[in-house]
């Protein structure tokens, strides 16, 4: 007997109906597809937009993959982590309409002046308020070290240059020549690029800080 499950995701990122009823089409395409993992990035659904879902992945089971993007339940931040939890209970709701059978989540990263202990321990005290407020499974997912789902930005000289010249007043630039030179970029055009907003620039040397 076979033990496991043939699925794939649905990527709900925008309120934008039309992207998920291509996705969905695809899916229908394909053979032998047994469940539908939502990704559910974007969870403010509106009535409709459950009528939409039900009525398409019916003939599937369902499974929630919650926001984790800004998501952040280890924030050493409280009103961070609350919020985030907030997101993720909302994620929970949303599942249960869709009798999805359980919803996957992202502790994602934890401070640097945290040790994994302290990590651990806050995670299972969160995790535990989560769990109370929804009445299916919560289930949370490993990550690799090297993961990231964000895009840095300003990071690129150009980037960097296009923003200087469109700053709100009272606004400049910081520049970190330590991350630029990490990536290989040049720093006197870009210095030059910003000099007009340039406000403060960060010079590393021998694994020091030094502030000009």
């Amino acid at each position: 007997m076979r033990q496991y499950s043939i699925g794939v995701f649905l990527n709900i990122f925008t309120p934008d109906t039309t992207d998920w009823i291509r996705q969905i089409k695809f899916i229908q395409s394909l053979q032998g597809v047994e469940h539908i993992e939502i990704l559910l990035e974007h969870p403010y659904l509106t009535k409709k937009h459950l009528e939409i879902l039900k009525k398409n992945l019916s003939e599937y089971r369902v499974i929630v993959h919650a926001p984790f993007m800004d998501v952040a339940i280890l924030s050493h931040h409280e009103a961070m982590a609350r919020t985030s939890l907030e997101i993720l209970q909302h994620a929970g709701k949303v599942g249960e309409l869709l009798s999805a059978e359980l919803m996957t989540i992202h502790a994602e990263r934890y401070p640097c002046f945290w040790d994994e202990i302290q990590a651990r321990d806050t995670l299972m005290k969160r995790l535990q308020s989560l769990v109370l407020s929804t009445s299916y499974t919560v289930s949370l997912e490993n990550l690799s070290l090297g993961g990231a789902v964000q895009i840095p930005f300003p990071a690129t000289p150009k980037q960097i240059i296009s923003c200087s010249q469109i700053l709100p007043s009272n606004c400049g630039i910081t520049i970190d020549t330590g991350h630029l030179l990490k990536d290989n970029f040049p720093l006197k055009s870009t210095i030059l690029g910003v000099k007009k907003n340039l406000k403060i620039f960060t010079f590393m040397m021998e694994k020091k800080e030094q502030r000009t």
